[in-house]
Order: C-alpha cells, then sequence, then structure tokens
C-alpha cells in the first residue's frame, strides 16, 4: 500500500503528467501531448481497467466493450464473439444479418436453438462453429453385470428409472462393509461444472434462468424439484458418496477413472479422458426426463462467427470467410482432433457414418439427439451471480443444512439482493 501502483499505471495510460522526466511509450513522449492527443492515442494503443470501472451503467458489459472499436473505426471484420454478446451487437446495431448472405438451406443445416439464439427480430446474426453439451456417461459392463438394460442411443430414462439402476450400481464388490462402486457420481462445488451438468434437469423440471429484460427467473418449484432430487441421490437412496457434494468436476472425473462410479453427471470435452481407462466400456446416454414421454434437454454453450464489416463490398468478403469456417469438411476436422462437437446436422450425419470406432460412433449418437432439446447458457451479466448463489445452496441441500424450499427461498432472495447491489436489476 501506497508504494504507487495506481500512479505508475495512470502514469503509463496518460492519464497523469509527471512531475519531472518523460512516459515514452512506443517512442511517442505521452507525458507531452495535450489532452486530444492523449485520447486518439489511448483510443489507438491503450486499453485500461479502472480500479472503479468507470462503465457506463446503461450498456451491458459486451457493449462497454465493443464502443470503443465503434468510435476509432477500425472494428474486425468478423468478429468471432462468446455467445453472450450476439443479441446486444445485434440490438445496437453492430453486426449484420446473415440472411443476405446464406441460402435457407446453409441455415436450417443448423441445429434449432443454435439457430434461434442467433436470432433476433426474425434475423439470424451468426453461426456457431462448434460446441460441446451435458451428458452422462457410464461403464457398460457395470450396468450390463447388474442386469440393468441400458437405454437405446436415441431413447431415455425416466428420473425413476435412473434412480434404480443407481440402487444397482452402488455395491461393496470385496464385502469388507464399504462401498467400492457408487452409481451416480454428482457434485455441488461452487464451480461452473456444477451447473452446467445440473441445469439440464432443472430445465426439464420447467425451469427458466433469465427473461427478455435480463432478469433473474432462476428459482422456483422447478429449483426445489431438481435440488430435492439431488438431496435423495445422496441421503435417501445413497447412490452418491456423502462428501460428493465438496468433489470439484475433476475429481469426480478422476474418481470415475479410478474405477469408483459407474454413472457420473459429466460433459461431452471430457468422455475422451475417460475413455482410455476402460477400453470400449465408457458410453454416454441422454439426460434422464421426469416422466416418460419427457423430450431429454440438455445444456451448452460456444462462439459465434459474426459480421462487423460496414462496407458492401467487405460484408460479403466476410461472409466467404465464414463460410469456409463453419463448411462441413471444417466442423468433421474440428471434431477429429480436438472432439469439438460440429452444429450442423449434415457434419454430425457425416461423423457418425463415417466414424470407424464403434464407442465413438454410439456417443455421436447420443449427442446428435441431445442437440435436438438444448439450452444455450444465457449471456445475461446476472448469469454468473445465478450460478453462485444455485450451487452454494445446492450443496447446502445435500449437505441437510437446509430444505430444498427453504434453499430455493434464499437462493432467490440473495440472486436478488446481489443483482441491485451490482446495478443489473432495477
Amino acid at each position: 500500500s501506497g508504494s504507487g501502483k495506481s500512479t505508475l499505471l495512470n502514469q503509463l495510460a496518460g492519464l497523469e503528467k509527471p512531475t519531472r522526466g518523460v512516459v515514452r511509450i512506443g517512442g511517442v513522449p505521452i507525458s507531452q501531448l495535450n489532452e486530444n492527443q492523449l485520447a486518439a492515442f489511448r483510443q489507438k494503443h491503450i486499453g485500461f481497467v479502472f480500479q472503479s470501472y468507470n462503465l457506463l451503467p446503461e450498456l451491458t458489459a459486451a457493449e462497454n466493450v465493443a464502443m470503443p472499436l465503434m468510435f476509432k473505426g477500425n472494428a474486425p471484420d468478423v468478429l468471432y464473439a462468446n455467445l453472450y454478446w450476439v443479441k446486444d451487437f445485434a440490438k445496437n446495431g453492430w453486426i449484420t444479418p446473415m440472411n443476405d448472405y446464406f441460402d435457407e438451406e446453409t441455415i436450417s443445416d443448423f441445429y434449432a436453438d443454435f439457430r434461434n439464439y442467433a436470432t433476433v427480430d426474425g434475423k439470424m446474426y451468426g453461426f456457431f462453429n462448434a460446441t460441446d453439451i451435458a451428458t452422462i456417461v457410464y461403464r457398460k459392463s457395470l450396468l450390463e453385470a447388474a442386469g440393468i438394460e441400458i437405454p437405446a442411443e436415441d431413447e431415455c430414462w425416466t428420473w425413476e428409472q435412473f434412480v434404480e439402476a443407481g440402487k444397482k450400481l452402488t455395491q461393496d464388490t470385496d464385502n469388507d462393509g464399504k462401498i467400492d462402486v457408487w452409481g451416480i457420481g454428482v457434485s455441488a462445488s461452487n464451480e461452473g461444472t456444477t451447473t452446467y451438468t445440473n441445469f439440464p434437469m432443472y430445465f426439464m423440471a420447467g425451469g427458466t434462468l433469465v427473461d427478455e429484460n435480463g432478469n433473474s427467473t432462476c428459482g422456483g418449484e422447478a429449483a426445489v424439484k431438481t435440488m430435492q432430487f439431488y438431496y435423495d441421490l445422496l441421503n435417501t437412496y445413497k447412490t452418491t458418496p456423502p462428501e460428493s457434494y465438496a468433489y470439484s468436476h475433476s475429481e469426480m472425473v478422476s474418481a470415475f477413472n479410478a474405477g469408483q462410479y459407474a454413472m457420473l453427471f459429466d460433459a461431452s470435452w471430457s468422455i475422451d479422458t475417460l475413455a482410455p481407462q476402460f477400453p470400449e466400456d465408457v458410453y454416454a446416454m441422454l439426460y434422464p426426463v421426469p416422466q416418460a414421454g419427457d423430450a431429454s434437454q440438455s445444456l451448452c454453450g460456444g462462439w459465434v462467427y459474426t459480421i462487423m464489416a460496414e462496407e458492401d463490398e467487405t460484408k460479403q468478403l466476410a461472409a466467404d470467410f465464414i463460410r469456409e469456417m463453419i463448411a462441413v469438411d471444417l466442423c468433421v476436422a474440428r471434431y477429429n482432433e480436438n472432439m469439438a462437437l460440429p452444429v450442423r446436422h449434415s457434419a454430425f450425419d457425416r461423423i457418425i457414418n463415417e466414424e470407424n470406432d464403434p464407442v465413438r460412433k454410439s456417443w455421436m449418437t447420443v449427442f446428435s439427439k441431445q442437440m435436438e432439446h438444448t439450452n444455450l447458457k444465457p449471456g445475461d451479466a446476472i448469469y454468473d451471480i445465478i450460478q453462485d448463489e444455485y450451487t452454494v445452496h445446492l450443496a447446502q441441500v445435500m449437505k441437510g443444512e437446509m430444505s430444498a424450499q427453504d434453499a430455493v427461498t434464499d437462493m432467490e432472495n440473495k440472486i436478488q439482493q446481489r443483482g441491485k447491489e451490482a446495478g443489473l436489476i432495477k
């Protein structure tokens, strides 16, 4: 404290002038520039995050970031944007609709939920190039040994059937009075993977996260039902270890690899790391549903190609570049290189048809089906608060510190309180 850190940063950014000496950046003596010259120099060369933020409160975080690009007139022709930014940028007129540059056949080849996410006022403003998806992984040999009928790749268990399977799979294999293999791996650690793997259950219970104004809708009976389900897995059915609420995702994956779980709430990005430990034995299945006949849902993320170019000729060039980046051949190549899931039907079909490994073919068949009903992570600023409060209260429920009803009520209040303190809720 008091060593001059803030003063140094202010000097380097030209926000303060030295009492003696000269500050140079790239050979430019910025301490000798006038205010207009300094503003122009900072706009071109310096990014500065203030301790007190100094953001424009009427703009979103994404809009605050993008605005300087607009002012200095050198925004990229193609912006590869986090999915969170697309709707804000489209509403501000900063990106161009794709409909004038891509035919309907190409657009309709993308899974509907991804098209809808990038659509504002009937126009589509971006293309996802890859994604990942929440899924259930399991060891086939353990289910078969327990006499459990495994659902087909395009079918799913109900929550009740999932629990019954978990109970059969939880076993003391060496008869020493201790459980050696747990039926179901779940976690309530305070990290994004917890909500990533839990929210599909919440969605299927009828839950939503934010409304069209960016306000939280997380909670209600859907949250009570989902948190109670996790509590029951731990405390009523005893299909998961007593301390599982504290396990991180990486610890859950390690435990699965050590043979301690038969099934695991997981994500597509890690299934490739599980398979080598149990060759030809690690499979994926659709998320279980509350009632028979319900559609299995999941959760996805991703990045989006958008056009920010202003001139018509440059827009066409940008569209041509995006066309290459979302081409089916490139989607297949990404999958082969790093297991990135395509968001195009035709790419999934080709991968499944060309895949020689029967296990990987099965994974992709399940993922393709799961992609038909998925939810994309909301881009609203309050989502970080939602994730944090949801995981904290889920852990409290699993530990028996609060009932599911009381936890959800408290969670709703905390989200509102923190949202107001952060200026996210008027």
